[in-house]
């Protein structure tokens, strides 16, 4: 489905990588202190980042009461310096803005709703997390926004949830409930998350020269 949508719709990536890039493996641990060993970095889809997500909001209860906890991540992460922009990939309506200030958190959070997707008019929904904390009061709920358009900047620390500054970005084929997808799923919710949130990966290596 995705495939077909691109087919027809000319998408920019929401972060230019206008340099050189290291692709993060966090499935050795998290460094919260970490300089970037390039000037851009992409944290991967489907990852399984155990000891990473340390915050209480990762910790989810079972029916039986036990504790299962989220660590397979969802999305895609773009990592660049704070202050750097974010734009949109495509034409679509903004579902809502909202800042998620508990700790591990997005921070500065924007949803867009990609109407009409296929004949069936099923939509798309894209959630851009751990932005500043001013990008979420630059567009009310409803408006239409350009491919390429500007939507917020990067946050630093204080206001993306406590993270080193990176973009996460994530689809989802379900309409949320609030401004905020799961980033991270349990084991237990896994094979259901994967049809549920596809993987933006083919998107943006359809708009990155150098992907690899």
């Amino acid at each position: 489905m995705i495939a077909q949508w691109q087919a027809t719709e000319e998408l920019v990536s929401p972060l230019v990588l206008g340099g050189s890039f290291e692709i993060f493996d966090f499935t050795r641990g998290y460094d919260a202190n970490r300089k970037l060993n390039h000037r851009y970095g992409i944290g991967r889809y489907d990852e399984d980042r155990r000891g990473m997500y340390e915050a209480d909001l990762f910790k989810a209860s079972t029916s039986a009461g036990h504790e299962s906890a989220r660590t397979i991540h969802m999305g895609i992460d773009l990592g660049a310096a704070a202050g750097t922009p974010i734009f949109s990939p495509c034409r679509a309506e903004v579902w809502g803005s909202a800042f998620l200030d508990q700790e591990g958190d997005y921070g500065g959070t924007i949803l867009l709703k990609i109407n009409d997707l296929r004949a069936n008019d099923l939509s798309l929904y894209m959630l851009f997390g751990h932005l500043s904390r001013a990008s979420t009061l630059r567009f009310q709920k409803g408006v239409e926004v350009g491919r390429g358009e500007l939507l917020g900047w990067l946050g630093e620390k204080h206001e993306n949830g406590g993270w080193n500054p990176h973009l996460h970005w994530q689809l989802s084929w379900l309409e949320p409930v609030a401004v905020d997808l799961p980033g991270a799923v349990s084991t237990r919710t896994h094979e259901l998350a994967r049809a549920v949130f596809p993987d933006p990966t083919t998107i943006l290596k359809s708009s990155l020269a150098g992907w690899r």
